[in-house]
């Protein structure tokens, strides 16, 4: 594991996973009724009479009358929603503008209304007489006759009613619901839903006053109990209603508490195992030594082995820093040369890798597989531009990928690949987290288990969400891998400040040893500066042709004798290179003009080859409404303008 994580990167990941919990829970219930056009009207009252209530034929008329002051208009329609799942049945409609009625009929004409049954919902959409404009006060009364929509028991039946849904545009500044039961029945209960509704009851007469504006969402549900009537029939529809009344009241508590159990023991029990799995496979053992820093290499190990060992993510700097290495050691040159624009302008830089043909040093798998990628199979080709590789070497970058992280396994830096071990947690909790959220979302449909029925499904997001965030902190080096990480971490830490612990002139000759390192480290422009002064060589790897002066002729297959693989050749040798030097003077200025081409080509070669190689072709391709009666009482629906 590396010590550093992400953090900023774990929190966005962790405030989208809890975003995405937040919306599965919440976005199925937002309204789909708000106009959002910038149209908006209140109603100033809203008052619901219910009365001719036949207790013998299970029978009752309700009236909606409503007093609408007109914000922004205009409107041209209102709808009422009623569902029908506690009544058997709802009839004779009639809807009034200003007490003057509207015309039955199902067209979208001013004055007349449309009544439809599905046999679920009661629909009603009427007309107002004419569009209702802003500053305007409409009042519009809805009367309709309920069937079966009393309750029968023997210790007294029921008139259940929502009176004002909650699924209605917007706010109502005042309301009263007034129950009128048939003169001298005996009143034996009442009760309102919420309850803080003024109530007073007056012999048969029992009403309900609001106690303050009521927001969209809010709702209000009656419910009054008077002696048991012999004659009346008992609906269809309340058998199941008592069953499910006594699930919810006797089994749903229990059903409840076993899935928040269950849901605890999910998320819990998951995070736990992850915490445990961390905490005994997932850290790195600690480093036998640890030295503040080695002003020498720690060993040799290749520079691209140890980016992976220090990040255990593969990555293009990984594989820049081979290709340095590479060129070090005398595998290619990498030769900066000028594209000529258009009539002198336009120009751009091209770099081109010169196969040197050294087939006798080893290379390890993964360094096969960069030079076949660059130079074609047994490296046959002699030089390519790099703006050839383009949409061609992405290809070798998963087979490059995989070698390295074999690499480090066959060293015995790791046990197992550390890309392996993290795309494992990785899977687990990304499959965990979408079969979380749809549990979580199709859980609603099945709500009438109990409320809590998505429980277990928050715990599998939770237990998944653990999985993942430390999917990156599962990998564990072996003691090799931790001290030899400790090592080079040092190592870094010696070239961040290498003039302080030393003396330039003294290590000048160990800049081609340290660039390939540096790259890698990401520290290449500065390590190139700190030994602009004291260089007295220039690596052959790398051929600044669009500087001109010696490199002027361009790059000859092995201009100059190397020294050694990777050894850099004598200022006095390049007048072989294109043309000799005027003197110690133009030395030193074609030195100088070498390195500041070194620093800025190099750097800029790095990007245009990582941003070319991994360049590939593009691809080419071709409201629910809410219910009336959460309590149990019928009526209810949606209310809306349009």
């Amino acid at each position: 594991m590396d010590g550093t994580m992400k953090n900023g990167t774990k929190i966005g990941i962790a405030l989208l996973i809890v975003g995405g919990v937040l919306f599965s829970l919440f976005a199925r219930n937002f309204s789909a009724f708000s106009t959002g056009d910038g149209r908006s009207l209140r109603w100033a009252r809203y008052d619901v009479t219910i009365d001719n209530v036949d207790t013998s034929a299970n029978r009752y008329d309700v009236t909606e009358s409503y007093v609408l002051d007109i914000e922004t208009g205009p409107y041209s329609f209102g709808f009422a929603e009623i569902p029908l799942n506690r009544t058997e049945n709802i009839d004779n409609v009639t809807v009034s503008d200003a007490g003057a009625a509207l015309t039955p009929g199902c067209i979208d004409v001013a004055g007349y209304y449309c009544v439809t049954n599905d046999g679920k919902w009661l629909s009603i959409k009427y007309f107002f007489r004419s569009q209702a404009q802003s500053g305007q006060t409409r009042t519009i009364d809805i009367r309709y006759t309920v069937y079966g929509g009393l309750r029968s028991y023997e210790d007294g039946d029921q008139l259940y009613w929502v009176a004002i849904p909650g699924d209605r545009e917007f706010p109502i500044d005042e309301a009263l619901v007034t129950v009128n039961m048939p003169a001298g029945t005996p009143i034996d209960k009442t009760a309102s839903y919420p309850d803080t509704w003024k109530e007073n009851v007056q012999g048969s007469t029992i009403t309900w006053q609001s106690p303050g504006v009521m927001e969209k969402g809010d709702e209000l549900e009656v419910r009054v109990q008077y002696p048991h009537n012999p004659q009346m029939q008992k609906p269809d529809w309340q058998g199941g209603y008592d069953r499910e009344r006594f699930y919810v009241e006797n089994i749903q508590p229990i059903v409840s508490l076993i899935l928040v159990i269950l849901g605890a023991l999910i998320g819990i029990g998951t995070v736990a195992l992850v915490l445990v799995r961390f905490m005994t496979r997932g850290r790195d053992p600690q480093a036998l030594l640890a030295p503040e820093y080695l002003t020498e290499l720690p060993d040799e190990e290749l520079p691209g082995v140890v980016g992976l060992l220090l990040d255990e993510k593969f990555d293009m700097r990984d594989m820049m820093a081979t290709l340095v290495d590479l060129a070090r050691r005398g595998f290619l040159v990498i030769e900066q040369k000028d594209k000529e624009g258009v009539f002198g302008m336009f120009g751009s830089t091209e770099f081109v890798f010169h196969n040197t043909k050294n087939f006798a040093a080893p290379l390890t798998n993964y360094e096969r597989e960069l030079m076949s990628g660059i130079f074609g199979y047994n490296f046959a080709k002699d030089e390519v531009e790099l703006s050839d590789l383009k949409e061609k070497f992405y290809k070798k970058i998963p087979g490059i990928k995989k070698a390295m992280y074999q690499e480090l396994i066959e060293r015995g830096y790791f046990e197992k690949s550390p890309d392996s071990t993290r795309q494992r947690w990785y899977t687990m909790g990304v499959i965990g987290l979408v079969l979380g959220f749809l549990g979580i979302w199709f859980s609603d449909g099945l709500s009438f288990i109990s409320p809590l029925i998505m429980a277990p499904a928050v715990g599998v997001v939770i237990g998944s969400a653990a999985a993942f965030l430390f999917a990156d902190v599962m990998p564990a080096k072996t003691q090799k891998g931790s001290q030899a990480a400790t090592n080079w971490r040092a190592f870094r830490k010696y070239l961040d400040d290498i003039e302080k612990h030393s003396d330039m002139q003294q290590v000048s000759s160990k800049f081609d040893q340290f660039i390939p390192y540096a790259v890698m480290f990401g520290i290449e422009q500065e390590i190139i500066k700190r030994f602009a002064n004291v260089l007295t060589t220039m690596p052959t790897w790398y051929y600044p042709t669009s500087v001109g002066g010696p490199w002027g002729r361009g790059y000859r297959h092995n201009p100059t004798p190397m020294t050694g693989m990777g050894k850099a050749a004598p200022m006095s040798g390049m007048d072989n290179m294109g043309g000799g030097f005027g003197g110690l003077n133009d030395m030193s200025q074609s030195m100088s003009q070498g390195l500041n081409s070194m620093s800025s080509g190099l750097t800029r070669m790095l990007n245009d080859a990582s941003r070319t190689m991994t360049s590939a072709p593009k691809s080419s391709g071709s409201g629910g409404f809410s219910g009336g009666g959460g309590r149990g009482g019928g009526g209810g629906g949606s209310r809306g303008f349009g």
